[in-house]
């Protein structure tokens, strides 16, 4: 059985790792839609099985799938991004009405396929989550260390992080680690010069594992401000790796965080956060191992990526 997986120009290192996972188990022709002839002269009688990763681009709206078996994996899906659900809406009505099965990591989404977009086949949640064991034992040594890793994705306003933690007492916290991707990286630093100048910072280069896991070993409170998401890794990583997420209160982060319980939620806004952050960092170091040991057995099980992955290639073999 042949796959052919088509996907955005831009894949991202966890794209990749659900790619090689299939790679392992079939012969799979990766098509970057960058180069839409590509697929156009794919045989139609053959047997193989179409998969579509993250399927919000418009380039989506036009592809000819004739593939046997049609699987749409939507990862990271932005609920409440209006124009991105009337592209997914489309896609979903245009392309998948016969799919045989559609795949998301974003447990609200699952009744909102079904509801929202008229789809009548099986939804299978799955978390990409993380290796478990790669993150269990990135305690931190040092106290009051902030840091977030999602400078550069598009749904997160880390203008609001910086303006937080530019209203902290210097003396609240140790420092703010910040993991910076690409060019654009040196735009946000440049725009926010003036507020970084009052907050002790540390830069770090991202894009990869091991670079998340060295970020992970050095803070002690995560931060994500993100308006709207999926279950985002970098989030079930830190909760892994037993941290203090304090993220935005929205539908998917409450399904993993319990404000005051495994984590924090905060209204999105600058001051909000900079309150919430100065609440945990009154906590007592008591308190806050209780809180980090409840966020690494909330991750342990369902944000688990080696059973998740079993579990997705056990349901792939079944169609």
């Amino acid at each position: 059985m042949k796959l052919i997986a088509y996907c955005c120009e831009k894949l991202t290192i966890h794209d990749r790792r659900f790619i090689g996972l299939l790679a392992l188990n079939y012969a799979v022709e990766l098509i970057e839609l960058s180069n839409p002839k590509s697929f156009i002269d794919i045989d139609s009688s053959q047997e193989y099985f179409a998969l579509f990763i993250s399927p919000t681009s418009l380039n989506y709206e036009n592809l000819p799938i004739r593939a046997h078996r049609k699987i749409l994996i939507s990862m990271g899906y932005d609920l409440n991004d209006h124009a991105q659900h009337d592209i997914y809406r489309k896609v979903m009505f245009k392309n998948f009405s016969v799919a045989n099965l559609v795949v998301v990591d974003n447990p609200v989404l699952v009744n909102k396929v079904v509801k929202d977009f008229g789809y009548n086949g099986p939804v299978f949640y799955m978390p990409y989550g993380c290796q478990i064991q790669n993150f269990k034992e990135l305690t931190s040594p040092n106290k009051n260390v902030l840091g977030t890793n999602r400078l550069m994705s598009a749904i997160h306003n880390n203008s609001m992080v910086v303006e937080a933690i530019a209203l902290l007492q210097p003396t609240s916290y140790e420092k703010f680690v910040l993991v910076k991707h690409g060019p654009e990286s040196q735009e946000f630093l440049l725009k926010h010069e003036n507020l970084l100048k009052h907050i002790a910072l540390e830069l770090m280069v991202g894009g990869s594992e091991e670079v998340t896991r060295k970020f992970l070993s050095m803070i002690d409170v995560y931060i994500s401000s993100s308006r709207s998401d999926g279950s985002s890794v970098s989030m079930l990583e830190a909760m892994a790796a037993g941290k203090i997420c304090i993220v935005t209160d929205n539908e998917t982060n409450r399904y993993w965080i319990k404000d005051g319980v495994n984590g924090f939620c905060f209204k999105y806004d600058s001051y909000a956060l900079s309150r919430k952050i100065e609440e945990v960092l009154n906590y007592s170091d008591e308190e806050k191992k209780v809180i980090k040991l409840n966020a690494q057995n909330r991750v342990k099980d369902e944000a688990n990526w080696d059973k998740n992955s079993a579990r997705f290639i056990e349901l792939i073999q079944s169609l």
